[in-house]
C-alpha cells in the first residue's frame, strides 16, 4: 500500500472520533508500510465501529490478502526484529481474519474454510503459547465452516476426538478446546431442536469456562428453571461467557 493511501485511511479512522490509543496510532505511523501496521489498519476497518462506511470490510480483506502475500510468506522477518512466536501468532490470526472476511464480504464458505484450514494447520504445527489468540476459538471457527459447507459429520468426529483426548488431562482446568467442543455440540442439538440435550452440552461446556463467582450464582439460579423456557435458558447461559478470560489452553 502506498504511503499516501495508508495515511488517508489512518486519518479516516482518527476522524471517526472513536477512541484509539495514541500508542496504537503512533506505532502505526512509525511502522508505516510494515505488515504490522497494515494488519492493525485492516482490523480497524473491518470492526463493527466502521460498518457505517460502505466497503470498509472489502478494503480490509484486500489489505489482509496483500499483507499475507507480499509480507508474510517465506522467512518470517528478514531483519530478525520480530520473534518467531509473535510472527506465527500474527500469521495464524491473519489467515483466520481472511477466512472470516471471505464469508462476511463474499459469502464464500468454501474459501473461508480454506483459509481457516491453513490457520489451523499452522497453529497445530507450533507449540508456542499465543498471547492474543485463543486456540480453541480458532478451531471453533473451523468447525462452524465445516458445518456450513456440509461436513457436519466430519466436524462432530473431530469434536469427539478432541473431547476424548482432553477429558482426562486435568491440568487444563480452563480448557478452550473442551469448552468449544461442547459448545459446538450444544449448537448442533439446538439447531436440530433437541433443546434439553443442547442445554446439557452447554452446561458441560461451562465446566471448562472460568466463570466468575457471581456468574456461578447466576447459573445456579438459571439451571433448575430450564424446562420452563429452553431457548431462553440457552441464551442466558451463553451470555455468561461474554467476557474476557484467562485460559490454561
Amino acid at each position: 500500500m502506498e504511503k499516501k493511501t495508508f495515511e488517508e485511511w489512518l486519518s479516516y479512522i482518527e476522524n471517526k472520533g472513536i477512541e484509539i490509543s495514541k500508542q496504537v496510532t503512533d506505532r502505526m505511523v512509525q511502522k508505516n508500510g510494515s505488515w504490522q501496521s497494515l494488519i492493525i489498519l485492516a482490523r480497524l476497518l473491518s470492526s463493527e465501529n466502521y460498518e457505517e462506511y460502505e466497503g470498509s470490510s472489502e478494503i480490509s480483506l484486500e489489505i489482509m490478502e496483500e499483507t499475507l502475500n507480499n509480507y508474510m510468506e517465506g522467512y518470517f522477518d528478514k531483519d530478525n526484529l520480530v520473534p518467531e512466536e509473535k510472527y506465527l501468532e500474527q500469521k495464524v490470526w491473519v489467515l483466520q481474519d481472511i477466512g472470516l472476511l471471505q464469508w462476511k464480504v463474499n459469502q464464500d464458505a468454501q474459501k473461508a474454510l480454506e483459509y481457516l484450514n491453513k490457520a489451523w494447520a499452522l497453529l497445530e504445527a507450533t507449540e508456542f503459547d499465543f498471547v492474543f489468540l485463543v486456540k480453541g476459538y480458532v478451531w471453533k471457527h473451523r468447525l462452524d465452516f465445516l458445518k456450513i459447507v456440509g461436513q457436519k459429520d466430519k466436524a462432530l468426529e473431530e469434536t469427539a476426538k478432541v473431547i476424548s483426548y482432553y477429558e482426562n488431562i486435568t491440568k487444563f482446568e480452563n480448557n478452550s478446546y473442551l469448552y468449544n467442543a461442547y459448545l459446538f455440540k450444544a449448537e448442533i442439538e439446538k439447531e436440530d431442536n433437541n433443546l434439553e440435550q443442547s442445554l446439557d452440552y452447554l452446561k458441560q461446556a461451562l465446566n471448562f469456562f472460568p466463570l466468575a463467582e457471581d456468574q456461578e450464582k447466576d447459573l445456579e439460579e438459571i439451571w433448575p428453571k430450564r424446562k420452563e423456557d429452553y431457548l431462553g435458558t440457552f441464551e442466558k447461559m451463553e451470555k455468561l461467557t461474554h467476557r474476557r478470560v484467562e485460559w490454561d489452553i
